[in-house]
């Protein structure tokens, strides 16, 4: 047994499951499985959100943005100097939430 607290950081599908196989979670959801309930708690499993991440591979046109103008004395005093251009971008330039059921 803990004797202080306890940080459980398993995801947003692996912790309620953690938490509901060690009898924490919806009291009728965990008899229904028949696990011994220790903890009444009705959120565990509910809500869930994770960070998912895709990668995405492309071919980009010439003139486009690349690593190479990123790195470039132009972009570094920019940046540097006036705290704009590409370099102020963060490595994610856009995001898209898909649901899937």
């Amino acid at each position: 047994k803990a004797r202080k607290e306890v940080i459980l950081s398993a995801s947003a599908v692996h912790t309620p499951k953690i938490l509901m196989l060690s009898g924490i979670g919806p009291k009728e959801h965990l008899e229904e499985h028949g696990i011994e309930v220790k903890v009444d708690l009705p959120g565990v499993g509910s809500n869930l959100q994770d960070h998912t991440f895709l990668h995405l591979y492309f071919n980009a046109k010439n003139g486009s943005i690349t690593q190479g103008e990123a790195l470039s004395v132009r972009s570094l005093l920019n940046y540097y100097l006036r705290k704009r251009g590409t370099l102020t971008r963060t490595g994610l330039e856009g995001t898209a939430s898909v649901r899937t059921r």
